[in-house]
């Protein structure tokens, strides 16, 4: 008996869930990193949020009474909502965003 269209489409799709599901708990699956500044948009994507953070910092540098957050605090932030401001200043601003990329 050959198993119809339906049946094998639920199998696929369960066997996605399942490597998903997988992926999620052995941490498996890719982050990037989206580097946003206030007056230029889209700084650069990373796949290291060191690097990410780096750049983050370095955004806006000459100006005057920025307020830079840790590296600490932006990690947490990153890990708790996928998001985190680093830079805040009264020109120019940068943040974070955090991405997983479908495999």
């Amino acid at each position: 008996m050959q198993p119809s269209n339906t049946d094998e489409t639920l199998m696929v799709e369960t066997l996605r869930s399942v490597c998903y599901i997988y992926s999620l708990i052995h941490n498996t699956m890719k982050k990037v990193y989206l580097v946003h500044g206030s007056e230029d948009g889209t700084i650069g994507i990373y796949s290291n949020v060191k690097k990410a953070y780096a750049q983050a910092v370095a955004y806006g540098e000459w100006c005057d009474g920025r307020k830079v957050d840790s590296y600490a605090k932006v990690c947490k932030s990153l890990k708790k909502s996928g998001h985190a401001d680093v830079v805040t200043s009264d020109y120019a601003e940068s943040r974070i965003e955090m991405f997983y990329l479908n495999q």
